[in-house]
């Protein structure tokens, strides 16, 4: 039997370099290692997510939003938000975590 397992990451904004940024476990723009088959819970609690959802796509500059899997609770900025992520098993090899409605925000997910 198979169990999938489940992460959760926290996530803030902060300023660096004069612009927003996510930081993920308190990192800034944290590259992450995903796997298929895997639930992974990207909390947006925290009062600086206000007005940033978390969300993903196959580019960095947003051309294309990745969809699959992907659900969203709440309003970012207040309790119990979060975007979760489980990973289908054709999933692309690299996704970007992003700010729905900033630019270059986020960073890179690398997904096995």
């Amino acid at each position: 039997v198979s169990h999938t397992l489940i992460k959760a990451y926290v996530v803030t904004v902060a300023s660096y370099n004069s612009a927003n940024k996510f930081y993920i476990d308190g990192t800034l723009q944290q590259t992450l290692a995903l796997k298929k088959g895997t639930t992974y819970i990207f909390d947006q609690d925290d009062e600086t997510n206000t007005g940033h959802p978390l969300k993903l796509y196959t580019d960095a500059n947003k051309t294309t939003e990745y969809t699959s899997g992907v659900t969203f609770v709440g309003t970012p900025g207040s309790a119990l938000a979060r975007t979760i992520f489980l990973v289908p098993s054709n999933a692309p090899a690299t996704l970007y975590y992003q700010c729905g409605s900033h630019a270059l925000m986020g960073g890179l997910l690398n997904i096995s």
